[in-house]
């Protein structure tokens, strides 16, 4: 029976690839997860920094999707007072979006990052029609949280299709590892099976024993005669 060594190879090397292959995904979203929230708290850090008490009664500082019924319907504009306290959350808003994008580009995906950049260019306008006058604090935190939800859903697409993709890459994989073990199994069925020569068994080396010889003299007028016999 020929032996089913090389097909168990390819398939232990085949599952040590796919193994290897989901270690390595998994070693990449632990480590974006974990500079997305790096991120996060360096930008919540910067924010907190800055005293925002006079405006926390008409927007929300750090979630815009978080605005109360009042603040979506408040049609007061800044005063004097608080234009200085935007001008900063607005800058400080835009350094997390100059620090962050990239990093979410290079971690998530050039798709995951252009939506970033969507919702940070309608922020630095809504900041900026807020702090003109052009905008009451209900408009504004409205926008924004429109300009949130429109976000929200981007990347909500973007995730079922990289899904998608995903699956399809899966597909494929494993239509690889399959072809992959064909070509293995069709490799070992054209290599001829080995023919093993019977071994001849170790010659016997027979051992004799020595025949012993017996001499007879005798001595007749003088002269001596000798014969030998085998016995």
């Amino acid at each position: 029976m020929r032996p089913r060594i090389r097909p168990l190879v390819g398939i232990i090397i085949l599952v040590a690839l796919s193994g290897c292959v989901q270690y390595e995904q998994a070693k990449i979203k632990s480590r974006n997860d974990a500079d997305f929230a790096a991120l996060k708290r360096t930008c919540e850090a910067r924010i907190f920094a800055i005293d925002t008490s006079s405006l926390q009664a008409s927007m929300p500082i750090l979630d815009s999707t978080k605005a109360t019924l009042a603040q979506l319907n408040d049609p007061s504009y800044p005063t004097p007072a608080q234009l200085p306290i935007i001008s900063q959350l607005a800058a400080a808003r835009q350094q997390c979006n100059d620090d962050g994008i990239p990093v979410i580009s290079r971690d998530f995906g050039a798709a995951v990052g252009e939506a970033f950049q969507r919702a940070d260019t309608t922020a630095a306008a809504l900041y900026s029609q807020l702090y003109s006058g052009k905008l009451s604090f209900g408009e504004f935190n409205t926008a924004r949280a429109a300009s949130a939800r429109e976000m929200k859903s981007s990347l909500l697409d973007i995730q079922a299709h990289q899904q998608e993709r995903a699956a399809q890459n899966e597909v494929q994989l494993n239509a690889a590892r399959i072809q992959a073990f064909g070509a293995i199994e069709a490799a070992h069925a054209a290599t001829p099976a080995p023919i093993y020569q019977p071994v001849p068994a170790p010659s016997v080396i027979q051992q004799t024993t020595p025949r012993q010889s017996t001499t007879r003299c005798t001595q007749t007028f003088g002269a001596v005669n000798c014969t030998t016999s085998p016995y």
